[in-house]
């Protein structure tokens, strides 16, 4: 009879990883965008941890808190991640320990003497879920994090089962009867731990994992379950590097398209946008000019008199539009948000040598980095930005410190 752990993985466990594997990715505002040049060097994670590892199969007599003192030998594990998403992700583990275990109880009570000892490897890749961002949204300056994962891999052993009375063993690859003991078997690992935010970077890794082997052989004794079990309760360290891709951005803003239609004579910027223009002032053949109240004119226009000529009325109509665009600039936006992150934690998530800049209008909160007189300029810069692993930079305009749409007319 097995003591410490369930036979079973708990049903609760196999129920949320199936609930969030099967969520549509369209729970989340904005979806990751990988182009294929930037998939290699961008949001992976590396995470180093030791820890104990102990054994619950046929030879065991004790709990987890008895294991601790004798039979928790020291475990080496190595993960590589790769971020797909800002709550998910895929990756690789490499676990190596040690194996103990001792036997000094039948079930019906007679006293003997076994041990276990030996070395255990795994390698699996594996599914991984970030649960904070899941459930409550990607946060840049979050301290902390619930994790978990699930995988399906390969192990290795090599083990001596040894009676300690007779003082005969036996060794995992030996034929004892008809039967030959296996040395290696699938395994699928669960894993659950806490990450603490040290630095931009860096990270702590608290956690534990429960890993099921698919054979009754790692401990050489066939009896009662069977399939044996590690469980390997870790500390560590997480370093994540490459550009990243954890922001959400609530509005679905892409770059507007160039208009490939005949030119026409239209003035040099497009009015549209202003929400009540005064239509008494349009002329068949003249553009439609805004009232003064909305222009923000830094010198008066007098309005057209009956004695005026066309062409000054045209000239008038000019310098109010090259006035109406002073204050114009473009700007090459990285991301937006409906909660504050600052400036330093977006600089740093992105790995920017340039100064960004946050403004807050409308709800959101927009970094944005440069300020550039012309559309082309910002938008060469935005395409330079794009292929540092930055997907979502994209144009806009702003008129005295405050964005404005951008029409058609400005990229021209």
């Amino acid at each position: 009879m097995r003591k410490g752990l369930p036979k079973y993985p708990s049903l609760l466990t196999v129920l949320l990883f199936f609930l969030v594997w099967v969520k549509p990715p369209s729970a989340i505002a904005q979806t990751l965008k990988q182009t294929k040049p930037n998939f290699w060097n961008s949001n992976w994670e590396l995470t180093l941890n030791v820890g104990g590892n102990q054994f619950y199969g046929d030879v065991n007599n004790r709990n987890f808190f008895q294991k601790w003192s004798q039979e928790s030998p020291l475990g080496y594990q190595l993960n590589l991640t790769k971020m797909l998403h800002s709550y998910w992700g895929v990756g690789i583990n490499l676990n190596y320990a040690g194996v103990k275990s001792i036997k000094d109880q039948l079930p019906d009570g007679t006293r003997v003497d076994f041990s276990l000892t030996g070395k255990y490897f795994g390698v699996n890749p594996y599914f991984y879920l970030n649960f904070n961002d899941l459930i409550f949204g990607y946060k840049a300056d979050r301290s902390w994090a619930l994790y978990g994962k699930i995988g399906v891999g390969y192990a290795f052993w090599n083990n001596t089962l040894t009676n300690n009375i007779t003082g005969t063993s036996v060794k995992s690859g030996e034929t004892v009867g008809a039967h030959t003991y296996a040395k290696k078997g699938l395994e699928v690992p669960l894993t659950a731990g806490l990450r603490f935010r040290l630095s931009a970077r860096l990270s702590l890794d608290l956690g534990a994992e429960y890993t099921t082997i698919l054979s009754d052989d790692v401990d050489l004794w066939n009896e009662g379950y069977k399939y044996d079990k590690f469980l390997y309760t870790h500390a560590g360290i997480t370093y994540s590097f490459g550009s990243s891709h954890r922001s959400r951005k609530p509005e679905k803003e892409r770059e507007p398209k160039a208009d490939t239609r005949t030119k026409q004579n239209i003035p040099l910027f497009d009015y549209t946008f202003f929400s009540s223009p005064d239509k008494s002032l349009q002329q068949a053949s003249q553009p439609v000019v805004p009232p003064a109240d909305v222009l923000k004119i830094d010198q008066p226009v007098s309005p057209p008199t009956a004695t005026q000529t066309t062409t000054q009325k045209a000239t008038q109509q000019q310098t109010a539009a090259v006035q109406q665009h002073r204050g114009l600039e473009f700007r090459v936006q990285i991301m937006a948000a409906d909660k504050k992150m600052g400036v330093a934690a977006v600089q740093a998530k992105y790995n920017l040598s340039v100064p960004v800049e946050e403004v807050y209008q409308n709800g959101y909160y927009r970094y944005t980095v440069g300020h550039y007189s012309s559309y082309q300029a910002a938008l060469a810069e935005s395409r330079q930005i794009r292929a540092q692993g930055i997907t979502d930079a994209f144009v806009t305009a702003y008129r005295e410190g405050l964005r404005i749409p951008l029409t058609s007319s400005m990229m021209h």
